[in-house]
């Protein structure tokens, strides 16, 4: 019998834990794969994503031939492309006119949705990652570079780029707001949940303003180093990472930190 009860423990190591997710786009895989382990789960997104003007990126899809990269770093800024390409009665695969670059697999796999290939998702899941994946490729010195993204987003990916020799078009196509109706929800839930997940810069504001002085309190696992840092410079307790930088990595850096306290 103990044999037995050793196992089911294992199986199910965040039995008792309470997990908040925070992303605008709720549980998701992240949520299934925390319910497995057996932590319940408070879904309240921090976040919501609001769409900017579309005139410069509508130029961008004007002259796609031009141009022989497309960066994505979010399945937001992936939606955001195909939908201004639908408004233009245009298809997807017009961006089978240029190769496809992915920071990791959820944005590779919002683009395989779609019908579209994907010519590099990196190994490391961040904007370093896409530079270290591109750097010493002879199609990026001199040619064009397509980069949809969100407004704010940092400069590693331009700035990097450049320095490869690459000419960058940044197209800011999205912004990520605190959500407001989802305050009085996310005060609620941080007195009684064990850890935090966040996911971007944007989440981590969100959630301590929302939350103020109770948020230091919170235990954070973050979705990776740019959240971590923010996290950290917001004075929360950053407990875990993920590794890499998925809904798996993500759940897995939750069983982890439980796992070892």
């Amino acid at each position: 019998m103990a044999i037995t009860h050793r196992a089911q423990a294992s199986a199910h190591p965040l039995t008792g834990r309470r997990v908040l997710i925070t992303r605008p786009e709720g549980g998701g895989e992240l949520q299934r794969r925390l319910e497995a382990l057996g932590a319940s789960v408070v879904v309240v997104p921090a976040t919501i994503i609001e769409r900017l003007a579309p005139d410069a990126l509508d130029a961008a899809l004007a002259q796609l031939p031009s141009y022989a990269w497309a960066i994505f770093t979010s399945r937001n800024a992936v939606q955001a492309v195909i939908d201004r390409l639908r408004a233009a009665g245009r298809a997807p695969d017009a961006l089978t006119v240029l190769r496809l670059a992915a920071v990791g697999t959820a944005t590779a796999e919002a683009l395989h949705a779609k019908g579209l290939e994907v010519a590099v998702v990196p190994a490391r899941f961040s904007a370093d990652g896409v530079l270290e994946a591109l750097r010493g490729r002879p199609d990026v010195a001199g040619r064009r570079v397509l980069y949809a993204t969100a407004e704010g987003a940092a400069d590693t990916l331009p700035t990097g780029l450049a320095a490869l020799g690459a000419v960058v078009d940044r197209v800011a196509c999205y912004r990520t707001a605190a959500d407001p109706a989802t305050v009085e929800a996310l005060r609620a839930a941080a007195e009684h949940i064990d850890v935090v997940t966040l996911t971007a810069p944007s989440s981590v504001h969100a959630w301590v303003a929302a939350v103020g002085a109770r948020a230091t309190a919170v235990p954070v696992v973050s979705i990776g180093a740019v959240t971590s840092d923010a996290s950290r410079t917001a004075g929360l307790p950053v407990v875990g990472e993920a590794s890499p930088s998925t809904a798996e990595g993500l759940a897995e850096a939750v069983r982890r930190y439980f796992v070892s306290t």
